[in-house]
């Protein structure tokens, strides 16, 4: 039997998070900066990024078919040249990461040498050419992609080899050509936009929770045609969503309870992909801008670090 965990609205809560009748608290933080914008690590198609360890930005230059390691400070670190064009990336386990594009997923080492690579399982296959594949992970030694497919995107799960390809969940709804994922801590949690929620799946595909709601009256509504666009996990299990409709980012608990408006970019007018990542301290949050081809850099207020 599926259990769904459905967020309920009760004043106290409101009360607590700032939100009452629509209104919205003030984010948590505010933009601080850019990434990627100078001459040397400004890409021709910021497709997507993620943090490493390091805490630098991995960038994805579709068009160069490479990534970019990026310092905090917008210097370029090292340029890792890719057999495909990257469409998709996130930190993987053990130093490594995960890379998809063009039909296919890789592993980097920390030099940014592919240890690791395979073409996506055949049913991904079913489009004419190779599928794009919108989301990788890793998580428990084992690495995650979703793609486009024949009907909505399919989202399989592999070892650490990239071999013993498992089709997990099929027919997922995605608005925009986007349906993000992440796996954490033996979940996947998918950003389910064109069911303005965030569902979440065991490793084997059962759905175990879901979470998010388009009620404008509750004041942490997930907005526009098709929300949210992303997700991502954070070091303390919080979960991070961000919208492309009006680019903002929440915070839920990882019971799924709604917990901050972290940040906005209202001069964002028509991103479609907003990849969101941030800090291990969570102090710090980045946003994809596919319009501007920059990633937009969030530091917490001090008043909410106190509160924090």
């Amino acid at each position: 039997m599926k259990v769904r965990s459905l967020i309920v609205t009760s004043c106290v809560v409101l009360v607590a998070a700032g939100a009452i009748a629509g209104t919205r608290p003030r984010p948590t933080h505010m933009q601080v900066g850019r990434l990627c914008e100078s001459r040397e690590t400004k890409a021709a198609s910021l497709s997507c990024f993620c943090l490493n360890a390091d805490g630098n930005i991995l960038a994805c230059d579709e068009s160069a078919r490479a990534v970019r390691v990026v310092s905090p400070d917008d210097k370029l670190v090292t340029t890792w040249a890719l057999p495909f064009a990257p469409q998709a990336v996130r930190k993987g386990e053990n130093g490594l990461t995960v890379v998809g594009g063009e039909g296919q997923v890789a592993l980097l080492d920390t030099e940014g040498k592919v240890v690791a690579s395979r073409t996506l399982p055949g049913e991904a296959m079913a489009r004419r050419g190779a599928p794009s594949v919108t989301s990788v992970g890793m998580s428990g030694g084992e690495v995650y992609a979703c793609v486009s497919a024949a009907r909505g995107y399919s989202l399989y799960r592999m070892d650490k080899s990239l071999a013993g390809e498992k089709l997990i969940v099929e027919k997922l709804r995605g608005c925009c050509g986007q349906m993000d994922m992440m796996p954490a801590g033996g979940s996947v949690y998918v950003a389910a936009n064109c069911k303005f929620e965030v569902t979440r799946y065991d490793r084997e595909g059962r759905e175990t929770a879901a979470f998010g709601t388009r009620d404008g009256s509750t004041g942490y509504a997930f907005e526009g045609c098709c929300e949210p666009k992303n997700v991502c996990v954070g070091a303390d299990g919080s979960i991070y969503t961000a919208e492309s409709a009006n680019c903002r980012i929440k915070r839920f608990t990882a019971d799924g309870k709604f917990a901050d408006h972290v940040g906005e970019a209202p001069d964002i007018n028509s991103c479609v992909r907003v990849t969101v990542d941030v800090s291990a301290d969570g102090s710090r949050v980045y946003l994809l801008d596919t319009e501007n081809g920059v990633i937009r850099v969030f530091r917490q207020r001090p008043a909410a670090r106190q509160e924090s």
